[in-house]
C-alpha cells in the first residue's frame, strides 16, 4: 500500500468525515485518493483561512477532530492566522499541507519552505512525514495530541513522494482514550467544605465546561451554593443559560477590571479555563484580598499556571461538578440551605433589575 492510503485509512479510523481545504499540485496524492473514500467529504474553500476557520467551527460544534488540507508554504501561510485562533479556541484538528518532493529539497523548488517551522508557533505539534513507514504512527499521534486536553491544532507536512511511497505498515486503530480521571476524593471534600463556608462564591467558567457536557451540573452546583456565574471573556461555547438568575456576563480583559467584578467574592472557583484571557496590562492580582481561589481542570498544565491556588482539582469536569453538587447536598446543614436560598433570591432580584 502507499503512504496516501495509510493516511486516508488513518482518517477513517479516527472518525473523520470532512476535510476542509484549498488544494494544489502537491496535494494530488490526497485528491486522487478521495474516490476510494466516499465516506469523507472534501469541502473546498476559496481561501485557506476560511478552510481553517470552518474546520475550527466544525470542531467546536460537533466535538469531532476534522482535517484541513492546505497547499505548501503560501497556502499554509494564508491559514496561520486562523490556526492561531483555533489554538486559542482549543479546537482539535489536524492541519496538513502538501510538501514538495523531498528529493528536490536542496534545489529549493517552487513554493517550498520549512513548513514545520512555519506552523510550530501556532500548533500543539508540528511534524513532517519523512517515510511512508512512519505514516501510521505519525497520524495516530497527531490525532491523540490534537484531542488531548487542552485540545488544539497539530500540523503534518506531507511530501508528495512520501505519500506515493510503498509501505507494509497499515493505519493504526484509534482506540477509546479515557483521558480525564475522577478527581481526587480528598480534593473534592476540601472544595465542598470551602463552598459550604463561602458567603459569596463566584464561578468563572471556561469552554471546557460545555465540551465536557457539564452545563447542567454547573447550574446545579451554582444553585446549591448560591454562586454567581461568569464566563471567561473569550469563549467559543455557551456554558450555562444566560437567562438563569445566577448568570451574569463575560469577564473583562484586564486584572483591575476583573478584580472589580470579583470584589465581593470570598471564594472564586475557576472551571475549565484558561484563566484569564487578558488584553490590557494592569498591576495586581485579579482576585480580591482574602478571597479563596479554587480551580478545576481536565489538564494538569492549566492548574496554577498564572496564579497561586488554595485548591486545584484535575478530572473530568462534568463528573467533578456532579461530585461537588452531591457533596454539598450531603454535607449542607439547614442553616447552609437557608443562607443559599436567601442568596439565590437576592441574585434573582438583581437579575430582574438589570
Amino acid at each position: 500500500m502507499r503512504g496516501r492510503q495509510v493516511f486516508m485509512d488513518s482518517l477513517v479510523a479516527h472518525g473523520v468525515d470532512r476535510i476542509f481545504g484549498n488544494p494544489g499540485t502537491t496535494e494530488s496524492p490526497l485528491i486522487n485518493s478521495l474516490p476510494d473514500y466516499p465516506q469523507i467529504d472534501y469541502i473546498v474553500a476559496l481561501h485557506e483561512g476560511i478552510a481553517v476557520g470552518a474546520a475550527s467551527y466544525y470542531a467546536q460544534a460537533s466535538g469531532k477532530t476534522p482535517v484541513v488540507n492546505l497547499h505548501v508554504a503560501p497556502g499554509l501561510g494564508n491559514g496561520l492566522g486562523m490556526a492561531y485562533s483555533a489554538l486559542k479556541a482549543n479546537s482539535p484538528m489536524v492541519i496538513t499541507a502538501g510538501q514538495q518532493d523531498t528529493r528536490m529539497r536542496l534545489r529549493e523548488p517552487l513554493l517550498s519552505h520549512d513548513l514545520v517551522g512555519m506552523a510550530a508557533p501556532v500548533t500543539k505539534w508540528s511534524v513532517q512525514a519523512e517515510r511512508a513507514d512512519e505514516m501510521s504512527a505519525l497520524m495516530r499521534r497527531a490525532f491523540k495530541i490534537a484531542s488531548d486536553p487542552p485540545c488544539g491544532p497539530v500540523f503534518v507536512s506531507l511530501p508528495i513522494d512520501v505519500m506515493e511511497q510503498e509501505t507494509d505498515i497499515a493505519a493504526a486503530a484509534a482506540g477509546t482514550l479515557h483521558r480525564a480521571p475522577a478527581a481526587a476524593a480528598e480534593g473534592v471534600a476540601d472544595v465542598v467544605s470551602r463552598l459550604l463556608r463561602a458567603e459569596r462564591p463566584v464561578f468563572v467558567v471556561g469552554d471546557d465546561v460545555a465540551r465536557s457536557g457539564g452545563a447542567a451540573a454547573l447550574v446545579a452546583l451554582a444553585e446549591r451554593t448560591g454562586a454567581t456565574l461568569w464566563q471567561e471573556g473569550l469563549h467559543a461555547q455557551v456554558c450555562y443559560p444566560t437567562d438563569h438568575a445566577n448568570a451574569r456576563a463575560s469577564m473583562p480583559f484586564d486584572a483591575a477590571a476583573i478584580r472589580r467584578v470579583l470584589a465581593d467574592a470570598d471564594l472564586v472557583m475557576l472551571i475549565g479555563g484558561p484563566f484569564f484571557e487578558e488584553v490590557w496590562f494592569s498591576d495586581g492580582s485579579p482576585f480580591p484580598d482574602g478571597a479563596g481561589v479554587v480551580q478545576i481542570e481536565a489538564a494538569q498544565q492549566r492548574l496554577a499556571f498564572n496564579y497561586p491556588l488554595d485548591v486545584g482539582l484535575v478530572g473530568d469536569i462534568a463528573m467533578t461538578l456532579s461530585q461537588l453538587a452531591d457533596g454539598v447536598d450531603a454535607a449542607a446543614s439547614d442553616a447552609d440551605r437557608q443562607r443559599v436560598q436567601t442568596r439565590n433570591a437576592a441574585l434573582q432580584a438583581e437579575k430582574a433589575a438589570m
